[in-house]
């Protein structure tokens, strides 16, 4: 029963967010161990993998980054433009 668990890279994931929570929950005063029990929310990574529905839907929002965030850098230079255009009006 060792070897598939040890071999398994979610098991071993597991492991370490249970091994750092049980730390941080019996050595509360250590600092950085509270930010550790963070990772339990990565934990919810190992369904992107089993449902199909789901992966669809994260590619599809990976995919949508780089053209949201070419919108953003249009919009900031908008302002930008604005904001100098306004300084040079009202100063």
């Amino acid at each position: 029963w060792a070897a598939p668990f040890f071999s398994n890279g979610w098991s071993m994931f597991d492991l370490l967010v249970v091994s750092v929570s049980l730390l941080a929950l019996f050595l509360s005063n250590l600092p950085g161990f509270s930010i550790l029990r963070l990772m339990r929310v990565f934990r919810v990574v190992r369904l992107f993998g089993r449902l199909k529905s789901l992966k669809k839907i994260v590619n599809a929002i990976i995919r949508s980054i780089i053209p949201v965030l070419n919108s953003f850098v249009i919009l900031f230079l908008c302002t930008c433009i604005y904001a100098l255009i306004g300084v040079s009006f009202f100063s």
